[in-house]
């Protein structure tokens, strides 16, 4: 697993990677757009996203 992993790598499928994106943005207190969190999310993107400082993800 490296940053450029994605979530689809690890075998996570659409529904599984928003509900990690919904406990760790509560967690984090950072809201996420649900059509940010793609399977093909990148974990770096991610990374991104959940501190609030990455554009939306294409």
């Amino acid at each position: 697993m490296t940053e450029q992993s994605t979530f689809q790598d690890l075998g996570l499928d659409s529904i599984a990677v928003v509900e990690v994106f919904v406990v760790l943005s509560e967690q984090l207190g950072v809201e996420v757009d649900d059509a940010q969190a793609l399977p093909g999310t990148t974990l770096a993107q991610a990374s991104e996203l959940l501190s609030g400082v990455a554009p939306e993800v294409q």
